[in-house]
């Protein structure tokens, strides 16, 4: 298990993850930190903020095959949400139960899913309960990362049609 505050390669730069995403090292930070809380108290084994591509953004708790099940969980969902488009359904919460795993997805936002396996060490209630805490911290948090984005977006375009900022013409002697 990573904990916060753990260095990750991935997080020495920014990432273009999720979209149009850019996520910074502090981003990652605290989206662990958002993590870790929600598998303390929901006493879950694993959560994942995965892209709906099936890319992961961040995860906590036991490791063993979270590359596969995100993009295993992201087809899934997607599969799943065009199943119930065609019935004119919809959802934001998917539910898998194993033998000895379970498995919750719930759409963050319009651009994540969040993840969450656990067995029977605690309930689906109890998951769900902090799920809502920590989908909606998210949600919102991943808002201001699009907020940021845009803002950085629009002043690149700004620039990028002269090529960098106005250069002062030269004067002539």
């Amino acid at each position: 298990m990573r904990l916060p505050g753990e260095e990750r390669p991935e997080a020495r730069e920014v990432r273009d993850v999720v979209e149009s995403l850019r996520f910074c090292a502090e981003d990652l930070e605290k989206i662990d930190i958002i993590l870790a809380q929600y598998v303390r108290s929901a006493s879950a084994r694993c959560a994942m903020l995965v892209d709906r591509d099936g890319r992961m953004i961040a995860e906590c708790g036991a490791r063993k095959h979270a590359p596969q099940l995100a993009q295993l969980a992201a087809a899934s969902f997607e599969a799943t949400e065009l199943f119930m488009r065609m019935f004119d359904r919809q959802g934001a919460l998917r539910f898998y139960q194993g033998r000895s795993l379970a498995v919750e997805l719930t759409l963050v936002g319009e651009r994540a899913l969040l993840a969450t396996a656990f067995d029977e060490a605690t309930t689906l209630g109890m998951v769900r309960l902090y799920e809502l805490q920590a989908s909606s911290r998210l949600r919102s948090f991943l808002a201001e990362i699009a907020e940021r984005t845009s803002q950085a977006e629009s002043i690149s375009k700004d620039f990028s049609g002269r090529g960098g900022p106005p250069t002062p013409p030269l004067a002539m002697a």
